[in-house]
């Protein structure tokens, strides 16, 4: 097992984020029952966070690999 790290996102997360942000969108399990564009899906959810405001995004990853995220707004 490697040791969980806790950091802002880097450049190159946003795929495994944008993922992580599909597969679990509704409610810890995935809307595809019900909206089957992943990427759109991700975007409305995540997108903005990490094109505009990445300093709110921060990411849990093992391995250097992202395996979760918070985010929030400054406003």
């Amino acid at each position: 097992m490697t040791d969980l790290e806790i950091r802002l996102v880097r450049p190159g997360d946003g795929d495994a984020l944008r993922r992580i942000a599909y597969v679990t969108g509704y409610m810890g399990d995935s809307p595809a029952f019900y909206w089957r564009h992943e990427k759109s899906f991700a975007d409305i959810w995540i997108g903005t966070y990490l094109d505009h405001f990445p300093e709110t995004l921060w990411v849990a990853a093992e391995g250097g690999r992202p395996v979760g995220y918070l985010t929030g707004c400054l406003q």
